[in-house]
């Protein structure tokens, strides 16, 4: 078996700026991105170079765009980077996490090029406005449309049967590393699910650890294979469940739909 056969999705982060960076996300963490970290942003190069290693090491995967920022925020270099890629990869799978807050049909090219958009609703305000807009036909074409909301909503139950939902709920993740560790070990998958390369090319053992207590590699700096290689030995720690951020974790990932 190839080191990335398993691998769901490659997220890299396309930008730093968030339009709803509530007080319970990671992205209002000054130590998000750790001083030392601080380097040259990502650029649609690396980013290439990086995902023909990952399929040389059996990444058949989605390429999606997020860890804690908007995409739609970058809509025109989201739509840069997609078709830079799509020119040396014409099969490659995107996938879109976003809040919808920024759906519009002025971004429907773009994201025509999506094969799963996952859109987190936070308010019944944004429900009334992204309904109508799934309703007009706004993601037509898109093979896989999923909502998450934050409260039991009407519609959950009548929700087209092309829609996808699930129920989730903001969690205290930027707390995790206050929280007194756990004697108790658990195992998990989450590394294997979405690999997470944060806006400067440090690649996170996940979204809970978005500080990078684990250290793997940046995809600017060291080369790919070295990276991948040491994702793949963290991902394996993940899974006995001996990381020391995972003592501290509550399995919070579970609920995600991407």
């Amino acid at each position: 078996m190839q080191l990335l056969e398993q691998l769901g999705t490659i997220s890299f982060e396309i930008g730093s700026g968030c339009n709803y960076a509530h007080s319970f996300c990671p992205i209002t963490d000054p130590l998000r991105y750790p001083p030392e970290e601080l380097a040259t942003p990502l650029d649609k190069t690396v980013v290439g170079d990086f995902l023909k290693a990952a399929r040389e090491n059996g990444f058949k995967g989605h390429v999606g765009w997020n860890i804690y920022c908007e995409p739609l925020l970058y809509a025109e270099r989201m739509a840069d980077w997609i078709s830079f890629i799509l020119v040396s990869s014409p099969d490659t799978k995107f996938s879109l996490l976003t809040n919808g807050r920024l759906l519009d049909f002025k971004h429907k090219s773009l994201l025509q090029k999506f094969n799963k958009i996952c859109i987190t609703l936070y308010s019944r305000d944004d429900e009334k406005r992204v309904i109508p807009l799934l309703e007009s036909g706004l993601l037509e074409g898109v093979s896989e449309v999923v909502l998450g909301y934050t409260w039991l909503s009407e519609y959950l139950l009548r929700h087209p049967s092309n829609i996808g939902t699930f129920l989730t709920s903001p969690d205290e993740r930027i707390r995790v590393y206050d929280v007194p560790p756990s004697q108790i070990y658990t195992p998990c998958a989450r590394p294997m699910h979405d690999m997470e390369i944060n806006y400067y090319g440090n690649v996170r053992m996940c979204c809970i650890d978005y500080r990078g207590s684990m250290k793997i590699g940046n995809i600017c700096r060291d080369p790919a294979q070295i990276v991948i290689e040491s994702f793949i030995k963290t991902a394996q720690e993940a899974a006995k469940g001996t990381p020391p951020i995972c003592s501290k974790c509550k399995s919070l990932w579970s609920n995600c739909a991407m």
